[in-house]
């Protein structure tokens, strides 16, 4: 045991001296070192302020994304109060409008009233998400949790890509008769996916409780009770997945000091049953075109090829493609709280709640869909 420890002392007075030895030798190159790092600083800024511009360049095409939006869809509500535009539009449009409108008789006061109504809610939903993505810092996000910048940078990405095809869908609906021929729930609901996906954003971000809630509680509220039926959805499809979804509120509501991680397993587990349910690899392979290798990944049908399945009869290439975005933003979001529980195991309330709502609104939304597509 002696001579091993003496060994071990040999050995490390020769790797102590060899270190003093490479440092003797760089010691006349130190000054230079420093002089180079010296006048490489004013560059190393300079590519600060190029990051933080192109930062703020990303936010500042969100907000327009969602401005643009806005402002199409107000252009088309103006329409509204023409009387001969307005039946007409309407005529032949989806049962689920028509179904608004008979018992109405045609009051065109009142038809107009059911119009407005819900361009209004939309205009507000679309003010609030503006707010919420002006306030998003990702860099916050990546510096709180020590995320690698490359997860922060994909769900950036992602956040964008959803707003992004947000106003791409809006901007094709250029009448009153493209709107009414899809189903009543389409604009309301997409426009309650981007603001649920912010809300989850925000309340990773501000991470500490700010003192003034600056997003209107009765607005969340109102989207709780318009998901609320979203059990009701998925019972209709399979009794097991409504389960997994009281699974999840129960651990929500209970005191287990593990209750995140059952949170997060039951909804990861019910979002891929439900997905599979909606469409079951037979049938989406049966309806994929025979040289779609992009829809087909180990023999089987990729999430797109699924999402795009799912709204196959809606004939809207840019719904589709906003669905497919804000669908892959819900797994990411998933993904992200599984990793922050792995560091941060005391997620918020309001953390927890606003991924509970995020999946509801998507459960909702995807299901109805579904269902207006058999």
């Amino acid at each position: 045991m002696k001579n091993y420890e003496n060994l071990n002392l040999s050995n490390f007075l020769k790797i102590q001296k060899e270190f003093e030895r490479i440092a003797h030798l760089t010691k006349p190159y130190q000054s230079a070192f420093d002089e180079i790092s010296r006048s490489l600083q004013p560059y190393k800024d300079s590519l600060t302020q190029i990051n933080q511009a192109l930062e703020l360049s990303k936010s500042d095409l969100v907000l327009n994304n969602i401005t643009h939006a806005n402002d199409h869809l107000k252009l088309m509500m103006n329409k509204v109060t023409i009387p001969t535009s307005l039946f007409e539009e309407i005529q032949g449009g989806h049962k689920t409008w028509i179904e608004k409108i008979r018992p109405l008789q045609y009051e065109l006061p009142k038809i107009q009233g059911i119009f407005q109504s819900s361009f209004d809610q939309i205009s507000k939903e679309l003010e609030y998400s503006n707010q919420i993505m002006k306030s998003l810092n990702f860099n916050s996000l990546s510096q709180t949790y020590k995320l690698n910048a490359s997860i922060v940078g994909d769900l950036e990405k992602i956040t964008q890509g959803v707003v992004f095809t947000y106003d791409k869908f809006s901007e094709s609906l250029q009448t009153l008769s493209e709107l009414t021929q899809l189903p009543s729930f389409i604009m309301p609901g997409a426009t309650r996916e981007v603001f649920t996906g912010g809300l989850v954003l925000k309340t990773l971000i501000d991470h500490v409780e700010p003192e003034e809630e600056d997003i209107s509680e009765e607005l969340i509220i109102e989207m709780k009770e318009e998901t609320s039926f979203c059990v009701q959805l998925l019972h209709e499809i399979d009794p097991s997945l409504a389960l997994m979804h009281k699974g999840a509120y129960e651990a929500f509501k209970g005191n287990n000091p593990d209750r995140t991680r059952h949170i997060l397993t039951s909804l990861r587990e019910m979002w891929n049953h439900l997905l599979w349910n909606l469409a079951p690899d037979s049938s989406v392979m049966n309806w994929i075109p025979n040289d779609s290798g992009e829809l087909i990944h180990e023999g089987k049908p990729t999430r797109k090829a699924r999402v795009l399945y799912i709204c196959r009869d809606l004939n809207n290439e840019p719904l589709s493609q906003f669905v497919e975005q804000d669908t892959l933003s819900l797994v990411k979001l998933i993904k992200l709280f599984n990793r922050l529980h792995d560091r941060e195991p005391q997620l918020t309330e309001k953390q927890l709640q606003a991924l509970l709502l995020r999946t509801d609104s998507w459960v909702t939304y995807i299901a109805q869909i579904s269902k207006e597509s058999n």
